[in-house]
């Protein structure tokens, strides 16, 4: 993939990542990660996750390559690395958050990335001190429901708990109202029905993993498809992957 990554350009328009860490390791590099985005600013325009959201809502033609940065499960090193990092290049990054993994004690967190997250490694969680920085600072605090559930063979009602619950909380926390919901786990295999609409119902904009040639998730101009990527990639597979044409015509 290096290799075909070499041969490949970025395609016009706005590509919207989503990532997780810096590395796997306990104490990831901000070194790594300042040298990755500039890396990829030889090759994209970066953006706030924000601008490109209102772009991709307002259908724009965009003639060079936009790039715009998300992160789940609230990770440490959002708040210490690559917000800051992302900051230097004045664009604001969405982090998505489990209220949950931030409340909870040393030893059910290491159960939640378990059974939860589904990980085999370890990370720190920010806490809410970080997450309000973030938030003051203009970086989006989004929904993740509360406890990194696959919305998935759960009646209607208790999908809307489970995303009602986090939102209520990120809410409270930070006194301003919480629009964004990103899926756990990413991918339509790991939602349905219920889960989009409980998810639709309490929520501006939702967003999923899969069918990225597309910028809306079935035709749902409030469903945004976002590219999975982690921050260790070489820079030639993540050309590879965003080289495909997005459009916003309705997936066949």
């Amino acid at each position: 993939m290096s290799l075909l990554g070499k041969f490949r350009t970025p395609s016009n328009g706005i590509h919207v990542l989503n990532g997780h860490f810096v590395d796997l390791s306990l104490s990831p590099s901000k070194n790594d990660f300042q040298n990755f985005l500039k890396k990829l600013n030889k090759h994209y325009t970066f953006v706030s996750f924000d601008k490109a959201c209102k772009l991709i809502r307002a259908n724009a033609i965009i003639e060079t390559p936009l790039l715009a940065f998300s992160f789940d499960d609230g990770f440490k090193e959002c708040s210490d690395i690559m917000a800051d990092c992302l900051d230097s290049y004045n664009i604001k990054a969405a982090f998505f958050i489990n209220p949950y993994s931030i409340d909870s004690s040393a030893e059910d967190k290491d159960e939640f990335l378990k059974s939860n997250l589904q990980v085999s490694y370890y990370k720190e969680f920010m806490s809410w001190h970080d997450i309000i920085r973030l938030h003051k600072n203009g970086h989006i605090i989004g929904n993740h429901t509360y406890k990194h559930t696959a919305l998935r063979n759960l009646s209607y009602e208790d999908s809307y708990d489970q995303i009602s619950v986090g939102k209520k909380i990120i809410e409270d926390r930070l006194n301003s109202e919480c629009d964004y919901f990103a899926f756990p786990f990413g991918g339509e295999e790991f939602f349905d029905q219920n889960g989009l609409d409980a998810a639709l119902s309490l929520h501006k904009l939702i967003f999923t993993s899969g069918g990225y040639e597309f910028y809306f998730h079935n035709g749902n101009s409030n469903v945004f498809s976002r590219r999975h990527f982690e921050a260790n990639w070489p820079v030639s597979h993540i050309n590879y992957f965003l080289s495909t044409k997005r459009n916003y015509s309705v997936k066949s």
